[in-house]
């Protein structure tokens, strides 16, 4: 009897996880077996059918639900809100509800409408509205123009002479000026107004030494051969002149009130 010479093969079973097999559309060809690596379990084809339509290679029937085993110990609670999950079809319509006794609240105001023609003018005046609410007051206009300076009024009376002060060190002696007219060429006059003193040489053209000696009137003047002396009101009541534009002031020690 002559001997065999034995060799020794090695075959492999098409192979993959569950999942992959479940997403692929490639049918085991008839009699090809498949072999789930997750699962340890088998299908063989029929070269037709997809993995997912292939039953499972000698499986039992199901066998009976066995006993719930006892409740473990409960987990410590989770601070980790889970992901919301799909929402839901939206559920059919209910039935209407009775009608509300409540009034719903107002809508928002259209748009105005156009502006109508206009209406022929009535003939009949109808009765004055009530007088609405008095509105806030406007900005106050810009000023208008200064309007005339009216009338001077009356001289208030004198306030009381303040004490006189300490007399002051006596100035440098100035340049001595021209001679003054004589009394016969030159004449002063006193009063009211811009000028309470005035002077002329010939009784027509006056210079008015304004109001700085007699602030209030000027009274009286005179000459005495060598000086003229005027009486008046104000911060003087005397003055003296040696030509009759130059004055000076007495104060109000000796007439306190007037000249």
């Amino acid at each position: 009897m002559s001997s065999c010479e034995t060799t020794f093969r090695r075959f492999q079973l098409r192979r993959d996880t569950a999942a992959n097999w479940s997403s692929s559309f490639t049918p085991l060809a008839e009699g090809e077996q498949g072999y789930e690596t997750t699962t340890g379990r088998m299908k063989i084809g029929n070269g037709v059918s997809g993995w997912n339509d292939l039953p499972y290679f000698n499986i039992g029937p199901t066998g009976s639900t066995g006993a719930t085993g006892s409740t473990g110990v409960a987990g410590a609670t989770s601070t980790v809100t889970g992901p919301t999950g799909f929402t839901g079809n939206t559920g059919p319509t209910g039935p209407t509800g009775a009608a509300s006794t409540v009034t719903g609240p107002t809508g928002f105001t259209g748009n105005t409408g156009p502006t109508g023609s206009t209406g022929a003018a009535s003939t009949v005046t109808g009765p004055t509205g009530p007088t609405g609410f008095t509105g806030n007051t406007g900005p106050t206009g810009p000023t208008g123009p200064t309007g005339n300076t009216g009338p001077t009024g009356n001289t208030g009376p004198t306030g009381p002479t303040g004490n006189t002060g300490p007399t002051g060190p006596t100035g440098a002696t100035g340049s001595t000026g021209p001679l003054a007219p004589t009394s016969e060429q030159f004449s002063v006059a006193v009063g009211l107004g811009t000028s309470t003193i005035a002077s002329s040489t010939n009784g027509s053209t006056w210079v008015g030494a304004g109001t700085s000696i007699f602030t209030t009137a000027g009274r009286q003047a005179a000459w005495n051969g060598s000086l003229w002396v005027a009486v008046g009101e104000g911060t003087n009541t005397i003055a003296t002149s040696p030509d009759g534009i130059t004055w000076t002031g007495r104060g109000t020690s000796i007439l306190t009130a007037a000249g």
